[in-house]
């Protein structure tokens, strides 16, 4: 009897491992995480022309719509330069700030004082926009010279 119960484990143990060794399909791949790709900082160096919108609904306060140009240079996703506009209260502005994944944050010193400022750039469009008290969100928005 005990020879019957040994041969049936047997038999048993036999069969599970002929199972599992059948439908063994080989060594499995590791698994493959997606790796982001990194986006790439568009070239914003150069010059560029456009308008500055002050904001606000009083002309005489903050001033109207007017032309505005910067000249920028950068250094991997390090970006400074100059602003100018025709409106008296930004005249000229120093820009430094980041350029990562389109978006443009920094800062611009209009005569002496340091305002933050947020923004977005392409290779062809750069836009800036900070509040100032009473006007609101003032605008640069600036293309690419050809």
């Amino acid at each position: 009897m005990n020879n019957r119960i040994r041969l049936s484990a047997l038999i048993g143990i036999l069969a599970t491992t002929a199972l599992l060794v059948a439908c063994d399909d080989g060594p499995t791949a590791p698994s493959t995480h997606a790796v982001p790709t990194p986006v790439p900082i568009p070239n914003v160096a150069g010059a560029w022309d456009g308008h500055y919108n002050p904001g606000g609904n009083n002309v005489f306060l903050c001033g109207g719509t007017v032309p505005a140009t910067a000249m920028l240079s950068q250094d991997g996703a390090q970006v400074s330069g100059t602003v100018r506009t025709q409106n008296p209260r930004l005249d000229q502005a120093a820009f430094l700030g980041t350029l990562e994944s389109g978006q443009l944050r920094g800062t611009l010193t209009i005569n002496g004082t340091v305002t933050r400022v947020t923004g977005a750039a392409t290779v062809d469009r750069l836009t800036m926009t900070w509040n100032v008290f009473l006007c609101g969100a003032n605008t640069i928005d600036l293309r690419r010279q050809p």
